[in-house]
Formats: structure tokens, C-alpha cells, sequence
């Protein structure tokens, strides 16, 4: 998947919160040009094309414990890597807890301690093989290109609760989903496949420049968007569900 062999940079951070503090981890970056490509503990978590400077919290595919931030940056120019860890609201006055600069390629780890409890239903799951998962996507990927709204809002009811749990309103997020369905332009590569991550307690559907296999170009009050669907892929109580777009 990426043939060039990058040099290879590691850092660790052990995070202890002082009392009273709710402490948060961000990572922050800046690239000049080409693209990076981030992991959290072996998940895909966002790829990101320069030039861009953003910052990104992980609120998804963490556990307590440790915690590995897998960089992939492939870009003829330079680019920033950093992990800023601070109670919360004061991450504009703590330092960096660590930091790497990559020129021309590279890849940078970084190992995050969280000592409160991760995501709960990341934890929960438990690894195993693909054994009828394909023919699962298919069958979703179908009821996406029908354009039948109803099926395809049942088979995301998990992201849809999770999302809500999250803070998100269920009737704008639905609205969302049935605009991207019903009306969307859908892209659909042709090379993509599932790749298994966290020993198999999840699947992810990309290609093989890790871009998102399925997704849905819309209008909706005014305003373009992109809808990822069914990305994220688990076995839950023997049952493969979408639990991310």
C-alpha cells in the first residue's frame, strides 16, 4: 500500500491528570503539500491532503491505557506532527508534550496514556475473522444504490444512535442521510477492500490510498457536503453492523 520507505520517528508520552483536571489529547499538524494518513491503535482515523493545519481529537477507537497515533505522511515539502495534552480549554498555553518534523515522507508514532476509561464499545469488541462480511457490504451497498432511504437508515440505526449519543440532533442527521441517499452523486472506486484492524474487531472498507470505498456528494439547505457510508465494520451479538460511516 505504500511502497516508498519512509524514515521511521517514535515518541512516547505518559499523561497523569492532576486533580480537578479533565485531561484531553489533540493532535496537531501542519503539511505543506501531498497527504497524511493517521491511525489510531491500527484504525483507519482521517486522511488529510495538503496544504492544511487542523487539529483532532480522538474520540473514537481509543481504550484505557496506551494508546498508539500512527502517522503516514507521503509530500516533497515538510510537515508537523505534534501531541498537545492539557486540561481541558488550555491547550493554548501547554506545550507540546511531543513533536516531529517529516520532509519528503516519513512516518511518525507517537504513544498516548489514558488513564480514564476509552471508547466503551470499541473495548467491548471482540476480534475474530470476515466471515460473511462481504456479502453484508453488498448487500448494504445495494440498498445505497436503490436509493432506498428506509433500508439504509435501519442499517446505520447504531451510527445514528451513537452520533446522537455524541450530541448530534437525530433529525438533522437524519435529514442528512436521506438527502445523501435519495439525491446524492455516489462515488464508488473500484478498488477498494476491507482491511482488518485491532486483531480483527474491526474491518474498514477503503481503497487502496486509503480513501472511503462509498460515499455521497449532495446539496442540502444550500450547502455541498460528503457523506461517507458504511465504512466501519464489526460483529456485534453475531451480526455484522456498520458502527461508523
Amino acid at each position: 500500500m505504500f511502497p516508498w520507505k519512509p524514515a521511521l520517528f517514535a515518541a512516547a508520552i505518559t499523561a497523569h491528570p492532576a486533580q480537578s483536571c479533565n485531561l484531553k489529547h489533540v493532535l496537531e499538524f501542519s503539511i505543506e503539500d501531498g497527504h497524511a494518513i493517521i491511525f489510531l491503535n491500527d484504525v483507519y482515523y482521517r486522511k488529510f491532503v495538503g496544504p492544511d493545519e487542523n487539529v483532532l481529537g480522538f474520540a473514537e477507537w481509543n481504550i484505557q491505557g496506551e494508546n498508539r497515533v500512527h502517522i503516514r505522511f507521503e509530500g516533497d515539502q515538510s510537515a508537523m506532527f505534534q501531541i498537545r495534552s492539557a486540561c481541558a480549554g488550555g491547550f493554548e498555553n501547554q506545550a507540546a508534550s511531543s513533536k516531529a518534523d517529516l520532509s519528503g515522507g516519513g512516518e511518525v508514532a507517537f504513544s498516548v496514556h489514558l488513564t480514564k476509561p476509552g471508547n466503551p464499545m470499541f473495548e467491548a469488541l471482540e476480534p475474530g475473522g470476515p466471515d460473511g462480511l462481504a456479502a453484508a457490504y453488498d448487500a448494504f451497498r445495494d440498498t445505497v444504490l436503490a436509493r432506498d432511504a428506509q433500508a439504509v437508515l435501519s442499517a446505520l440505526q447504531l451510527v445514528i444512535d451513537r452520533s446522537v449519543e455524541g450530541g448530534l440532533d437525530r433529525d438533522a442527521l437524519v435529514a442528512h442521510l436521506i438527502h445523501a441517499v435519495t439525491e446524492g452523486i455516489f462515488d464508488l472506486p473500484e478498488n477498494s477492500t476491507f482491511y482488518p484492524a485491532a486483531d480483527g474487531r474491526i474491518f474498514q472498507r477503503l481503497t487502496d490510498g486509503y480513501d472511503v470505498a462509498l460515499t455521497s456528494r449532495y446539496k442540502y439547505d444550500g450547502s455541498a457536503w460528503t457523506q461517507p457510508l458504511g465504512t466501519y465494520w464489526a460483529r456485534i451479538d453475531g451480526e455484522w453492523s456498520i458502527i461508523l460511516n
